[in-house]
């Protein structure tokens, strides 16, 4: 009876730090980052600065850059690339690195030694 109790207590055990670690990762997935409309307001640029941790520990951090259409929230172009240095964006910080062309046609995401441009067709819409 005792190695039965004993057994029961483990899996008690293991099961709530399992469902532990897995509420820590759950919402370990953070960001950061920036949205700007286009000046005709048809589009939605966006860059944002990701960070997660899977439930065994291993770490990613990227960054996601997109165009999407305003109106009906479908994505236009979307890159992912590895961590561009610079300097901080996003929510917390008063730089940007979005700048849309004024036909609203190409948006850029400028930073010191990279630039990534992105071009809107009309029939991406």
């Amino acid at each position: 009876m005792k190695k039965i109790l004993a057994i029961v207590a483990l899996v008690i055990l293991l099961c709530g730090a399992a469902g532990a670690r897995y509420l820590q990762v759950a919402v370990n997935h953070i960001g950061t980052g920036e949205t700007v409309a286009s000046p005709n307001e048809k589009y939605d640029a966006t860059a944002h600065a990701w960070w997660s941790e899977s439930f065994l520990g291993s770490k990613r951090h990227w960054f996601e850059f997109g165009v999407r259409n305003a109106h009906s929230g479908n994505i236009i172009r979307i890159i992912e690339t590895p961590p561009i240095k610079g300097p901080q964006f996003g929510s917390r910080s008063s730089h940007s690195v979005i700048k849309w062309k004024e036909t609203s046609d190409a948006v850029t995401f400028t930073f010191p030694d990279v630039e990534i441009r992105m071009m809107v067709h009309p029939d991406s819409d």
